[in-house]
């Protein structure tokens, strides 16, 4: 063996290239625990559809019990209405203008959505992160299109795994990867599907849906002319929630049963929320959607009941049981803060903030801002305090609400109230516009994603295509 190849020098090379490994925090000492962090990421999840966010049958349960024995938060937003760009934000920590994700790349036609660009080349996503830094093993358990290969959202984690048989498979899988991995410092991205469209829960669950809705005295699922309109499509997705909500308990119990649960940073959100005919008429009014589909759905609004979501954070000793913060904050907050918890320093392009202040009664922003549509005109919402206003296309289609008098956004009040609707959106166009040009810079040249005939038809199945 050359001096060059020495084993003295060997080890020195080693210790250099460890030590950049784990910049931002010593490597974990023999003897220590694993590090463990886990983010259950139910799509399509509307937070009053949660018993613990006021839904008035006893639904959720175990997503309760973990709100109880952690902390819940009351205002949590999203960066968009739709899957692709709120979890890639999730992952990056940015703004949709800033990841690129979901971005429109060509027109919509009358029978679906627009083509659309995947991560920027240049984003640098949490599992790279953890694994560059601290030498975390990942992976990524899905059943959504969107969060694999092609549209950039599975990059970085070590593991990738498609469900074909629905969240159970998703949740046994997930658990037998961490069981191997006890040892090890983990992070699981487990994504469930199940209140997305098509609304099919399983028995029980679905005898419970049908109740609920015979319950509610209406006979219809849908028409305009119902005196409670959607009530079947309501309780349909009700008995979803029911059935993803034991999926969580299932996923829970066998933390625990490993021994592992308390020595987890388990984190359970959504990427968006479900539109009931809460908005159908204003829709008709305002709204330019090809599809001519208006109160249903999700993907074509900034209201609150698609942009609102569930947050809820447990983590023994670090966060206490029973916690309720009720101030702002949005779905690219939870990669820096997961960051922070691990005592890792977010890089500067993260420009989500760290929630961790905020659990001791520190507001830790101002405002919120969505953006990015999949169908009808573009259009972006922004929020300081209890006025939030959502810029359309044109003056006539913009929207102004104060939501502590109007928590249902009813009365549009651009015009009684022009001044500090004109003050927000300019505030809106500096954010978008600073998000914009942290894009530009990471863009990388990519271009529109290829989408293969299954994927269409994927699309198509969960009715993002008509």
């Amino acid at each position: 063996m050359s001096a060059s190849q020495s084993p003295l020098r060997l080890l020195a090379v080693a210790l250099v290239l460890l030590s950049l490994t784990c910049t931002g925090r010593e490597a974990r000492r023999e003897g220590e625990p694993a590090r463990r962090v886990v983010v259950v990421a139910i799509d399509t999840l509307r937070r009053d559809f949660l018993s613990c966010y006021g839904f008035p049958q006893p639904i959720s349960p175990r997503i309760d019990r973990l709100a109880g024995e952690g902390a819940l938060f009351t205002d949590a937003v999203s960066t968009a209405p739709w899957t692709l760009p709120a979890f890639a934000s999730l992952l990056s920590g940015q703004h949709p203008s800033s990841h690129g994700a979901g971005e429109r790349t060509g027109p919509q036609g009358a029978g679906g959505e627009p083509p659309k660009s995947p991560v920027h080349a240049k984003v640098t996503l949490l599992p790279e992160l953890l694994r560059q830094r601290a030498g975390f093993d990942s992976a990524l358990f899905f059943d959504n299109p969107y969060l694999g290969e092609t549209w950039g959202l599975s990059r970085g984690f070590a593991t990738v795994r498609r469900s074909e048989q629905g969240g159970k498979e998703a949740v046994e899988r997930a658990l037998r990867w961490i069981a191997e991995r006890r040892d090890d410092d983990t992070f699981v991205f487990l994504h469930l599907m199940e209140p997305h469209l098509p609304y099919e829960p399983p028995e029980p669950f679905a005898e419970r849906a049908r109740d609920w809705w015979l319950g509610t005295g209406a006979a219809g699922d849908g028409a305009p002319a119902e005196t409670e309109p959607g009530s079947k499509i309501r309780a349909l997705y009700a008995g979803e929630v029911a059935y993803v909500d034991h999926l969580v308990g299932v996923f829970v119990d066998g933390l625990a049963e490993l021994g592992l649960l308390d020595e987890t940073l388990l984190i359970v959100t959504s990427d968006h929320g479900e539109e009931f005919y809460e908005h159908a008429e204003i829709e008709r009014r305002l709204y330019n959607d090809p599809r001519q589909i208006w109160g249903i759905g999700h993907g074509h609004t900034q209201y609150q009941e698609l942009i609102g979501l569930p947050l809820i954070v447990r983590y023994p000793g670090e966060v206490a049981a029973g916690s309720r913060v009720d101030s702002m904050v949005q779905i690219h907050d939870l990669a820096p803060s997961i960051l922070d918890w691990l005592g890792l320093d977010a890089p500067p392009e993260m420009t989500g903030t760290s929630l961790l202040p905020s659990l001791e009664g520190e507001p830790t922003r101002d405002h919120v801002f969505s953006e990015f549509m999949l169908y009808g005109d573009d259009r972006r919402s922004y929020r300081e305090g209890d006025l939030k206003v959502i810029l359309g296309p044109s003056l006539a289609s913009s929207e102004l609400y104060d939501l502590a008098a109007d928590p249902g956004e009813a009365v549009n009040l651009r015009d009684e109230r022009s001044s500090e609707f004109q003050s927000l959106a300019r505030r809106l166009l500096a954010v978008e516009a600073e998000a914009a040009k942290l894009g530009a810079a990471q863009n990388g040249g990519r271009g529109p994603v290829s989408i293969d005939q299954e994927t269409l038809d994927e699309l198509r199945a969960l009715g993002y295509i008509r």
